[in-house]
């Protein structure tokens, strides 16, 4: 069985930040994927330029049933950060309306280094990789996968949300939640659902947010 320290779900966005991070920091990093390709959603984001970020962004841009949730994680890891990144990368990019960031090229841009900075630190992608199961060890977890189990001692799912199905498969998240984060837990896209459809001062909130 291989041994990893941390096995990322999901060659998204998400995914390939954590892993490359994790990856910087020594750790061992496997990240699975059942698209044919890393980074499908970023390659159609922004009618193929991906808007990458947005210079207004801060937590009163996020609706969530908890209000603090994203506090944290904004304040640690800014959109000046990554904009640092794309700069360092040399990678072009013009401001559109409500602060919007997009490429002057292509989304591919975006994709391309992720994977690179992936590569760097030491990650091992493996694409066209189904998940069957996944089960809590006292070591960590252990993740059926194709070709075989994999044991870590971390284990990051960030295999999508519903925006798009066909591209982020979040069946994995609904169908393994309860194994990773307990009975009763949630991970972040469901602590980050909020029920707007009767709720109308949610849908006012949100039209006001258009554009982040």
């Amino acid at each position: 069985m291989k041994n990893v320290d941390v096995l990322v779900i999901g060659a998204g966005a998400a995914g390939m930040l954590c892993a490359a991070e994790a990856g910087k920091r020594g750790r061992s990093v496997l990240v699975v994927d059942h698209a044919p390709a890393p980074g499908e959603k970023i390659r159609i984001s922004g009618g193929g330029r991906c808007n990458f970020t947005n210079i207004h962004a801060s937590p009163k841009q996020f609706i969530s049933q908890n209000p603090h949730f994203c506090i944290s994680p904004l304040a640690r890891y800014t959109q000046r950060d990554f904009i640092a990144k794309v700069e360092r990368r040399g990678i072009a990019y013009h401001e559109k309306t409500l602060g919007q960031l997009f490429c002057d090229g292509s989304a591919r841009q975006i994709i391309d280094m992720l994977v690179e900075e992936m590569t760097e630190a030491g990650v091992v992608l493996r694409l066209g990789t189904s998940v069957s199961d996944v089960a809590k060890t006292d070591e960590g977890y252990v993740v059926d996968l194709d070709g075989g189990a994999v044991l870590c001692r971390s284990l990051v799912v960030a295999c999508g949300g519903k925006s798009i199905p066909k591209m982020g498969d979040d069946r994995v998240r609904l169908r393994y939640r309860g194994k990773v984060w307990g009975r009763g837990g949630r991970d972040a896209a469901g602590a980050r659902a909020a029920d707007l459809r009767s709720n109308d001062a949610g849908k006012a909130r949100a039209a006001g947010r258009r554009g982040y």
